[in-house]
């Protein structure tokens, strides 16, 4: 055959090995990519979220973890009115860096509580503290209004509080619907408790209590 002069030589196929590999380069280069945003949302949680099994990612181990999510119930408060008579225990741990109390409690409003007036009622509740020093909020999950003379009265579908405000001087002090100041915070035979008290935008005020895990 005689070349013809000026005419450019036909390209050469490319093979099926090579498009394999281009392929296979492709897929690992995406998949690198994926797994490396799946690793940044994890190490970017919010500093107050703490997740169990992830101490690399700023979370504390389930089994170390003071906090609590799950509902109070009434009977795990039955030492409060010996408390409330006799003062805080003599030997209880006090709590004063911010960091310990952030998380969640469970929780009890006393309406009344020198049962001067009626009706005298009992409210369960979740709290959840977090922010910092200076930017405090607490969230109140409501649960459950609880009289002596009848049924509790379910207020799970109620709408969250959220109160906001500072840490300052060991008191946490914060505003929402009426104002929280929660002043005593201690850590007594495993458990840890706050002492405070909640005004309602009525003027009236109520005593506050925590109590985890």
């Amino acid at each position: 055959m005689v070349e013809k002069h000026g005419e450019p030589a036909a390209p050469k196929r490319r093979t099926g090995l090579t498009r394999a590999v281009v392929v296979l380069a492709i897929l690992l280069v995406l998949g690198a990519a994926v797994y490396m945003i799946g690793m940044s949302s994890r190490d970017t949680l919010p500093d107050d979220v703490m997740v169990a099994g992830w101490p690399e990612s700023g979370g504390v181990p389930a089994g170390d973890a003071v906090s609590t999510t799950d509902r109070p119930d009434l009977e795990e408060f039955q030492w409060y009115d010996t408390v409330r008579k006799d003062g805080v225990w003599q030997d209880a741990e006090r709590m004063t860096t911010f960091d310990a109390l952030k998380g969640s409690w469970k929780g009890m409003i006393v309406y009344a509580a020198d049962r001067k007036m009626e009706p005298y009622a009992r409210e369960l509740l979740n709290v959840t503290i977090a922010g910092e020093e200076q930017d405090c909020r607490l969230t109140l999950d409501w649960y459950q209004m609880c009289w002596e003379d009848r049924l509790p009265r379910s207020e799970s579908n109620k709408a969250d509080s959220v109160f906001s405000g500072a840490y300052r001087n060991n008191e946490c002090y914060v505003t929402g619907s009426g104002s929280i100041t929660l002043g005593q915070f201690c850590r007594y035979e495993g458990k840890e408790y706050a002492f405070g008290s909640l005004t309602l935008t009525g003027g009236n005020t109520v005593e506050l209590v925590l109590l985890r895990p």
